[in-house]
């Protein structure tokens, strides 16, 4: 299983865009995971980052959109997690929503 990690050097640059454009164009079994979540959505009692939500239901991910973002603030997640766990919880989470999948994308925080 391949692993692609898409970044930039400033926020709303295109990666939630670029990476429903190479699931599509590449038509792999595809895993999404978005560690910090920067775009924050509150539905039926529970948080959210939007592009999460949306690549899950564009590409019909079985993982729920919560469930594939650690955390959606750098200083709150570094009260709740040390490097090690921090680690260690990012590995869980690939491993699940890379489970059976050709290709993991993992799109990174806004800058």
């Amino acid at each position: 299983m391949e692993k692609l990690v898409i970044a930039s050097i400033r926020k709303s640059a295109g990666k939630s865009s670029l990476c429903l454009g190479l699931g599509k164009a590449l038509k792999q079994k595809l895993g999404y995971l978005k560690p910090l979540g920067d775009r924050l959505i509150y539905h039926e009692k529970h948080l959210w980052d939007y592009d999460s939500s949306l690549l899950a239901r564009v590409f019909g991910l079985k993982d729920r959109p919560e469930e594939i973002t650690l955390g959606f603030h750098h200083s709150k997640l570094r009260y709740m997690y040390d490097c090690e766990s921090t680690g260690k919880k990012l590995r869980e989470i690939a491993a699940r929503v890379s489970e059976g999948k050709d290709l993991l994308l993992i799109e990174a925080a806004r800058t």
